[in-house]
């Protein structure tokens, strides 16, 4: 049921498209059985850092059940950050299908606004950002104005998984607009051991505006 109402949307809006099954599976793919295994048995986190949807859920799921793993086991493992308040409640519906903890699921940020958190020199704080989602209470309550204390207990966050925004504007030349891909490349690196993440490869040729 999952699979069949998420194809039925492919973007929910010009900058947020619905990752299709095949890729979001050979994506969950990436990740080896063994270090499925460890993260569920660990007790560790996966987080899907920008779900439209909640599609990456769903290969994930299925990913672990045919490891031999029920609902139950995984249930609070997945965690999402929403690009918008329209993604989440794609997503919430699909946690709720999948008999996911819905307190796993970020209610009171988007992936956007992760881009918001700065330093005092003005640029992204990414340690403060990794302090703030790896903090040990319920996903859904924590807030990027959240104060975190130096050693106060943090859950793991094993892999980030994820089709993030490309760039500031969807509308006109790709390569004229501000990228931001490369951003939750970085954020991505610094919050979990493992990442497999969909980004444009202009970089790779020295194209476009993304730094080198």
């Amino acid at each position: 049921r999952c699979e069949v109402a998420i194809k039925k949307f492919g973007k929910l809006s010009e900058a947020e498209i619905v990752t299709p099954a095949h890729i979001c599976s050979e994506m969950v793919n990436l990740i080896p059985d063994n270090e499925w295994q460890r993260i569920i048995d660990n007790g560790d986190k996966i987080l899907d850092i920008a779900s439209k949807v909640g599609e990456f859920a769903v290969a994930i799921c299925s990913k672990l059940k045919s490891l031999g793993y029920q609902s139950d086991r995984f249930k609070t493992s997945i965690l999402a950050i929403p690009t918008s308040t329209v993604a989440y409640e794609f997503t919430r519906r699909i946690y709720e299908e999948l008999e996911l903890d819905l307190s796993c699921l970020a209610s009171n940020f988007t992936a956007y606004d992760l881009l918001d958190v700065k330093n005092d020199s003005g640029k992204i704080d990414y340690p403060r950002i990794c302090s703030i989602l790896k903090q040990n209470k319920p996903f859904n309550s924590i807030t990027l104005a959240d104060t975190v204390n130096e050693g106060e207990e943090k859950v793991n966050i094993e892999a980030v998984i994820g089709n993030p925004p490309y760039q500031i504007s969807a509308s006109g030349d790709a390569n004229g607009s501000d990228p931001i891909y490369h951003l939750f490349m970085d954020m991505s690196q610094m919050i979990g051991n493992q990442n497999t993440l969909i980004h444009p490869g202009r970089f790779l040729f020295n194209a476009g505006k993304t730094p080198k």
